[in-house]
């Protein structure tokens, strides 16, 4: 989970996109219960980086290693916001 001021010290390295092993991405619960979401805000409308939730990273931290290609086949799904999808890591 990431909080605002981390997603504040990522944005300008303009990564294409933040992943977590949670639903969010966001601390829940809020931190600050008057703003919904702070870390989809800052990253994906203040600087359009995209979010991918549930990934499941246990396997390539068991591996120590820091460095791989991350691939994401989404579904070409017309008008929508998101889209389930097949994420990988190439080491």
């Amino acid at each position: 989970m990431l909080g605002l001021p981390a997603a504040e010290w990522l944005a300008p390295f303009q990564p294409s996109v933040v992943g977590a092993d949670n639903f969010a991405v966001d601390v829940v619960p809020p931190v600050d219960l008057e703003v919904f979401h702070p870390v989809h805000q800052h990253l994906i409308m203040k600087h359009g980086i995209y979010l991918h939730e549930g990934l499941a990273l246990d396997d390539i931290a068991a591996t120590g290693r820091s460095e791989f290609a991350y691939v994401f086949g989404s579904l070409p799904i017309v008008g929508a916001t998101g889209s389930p999808g097949a994420p990988f890591a190439i080491i």
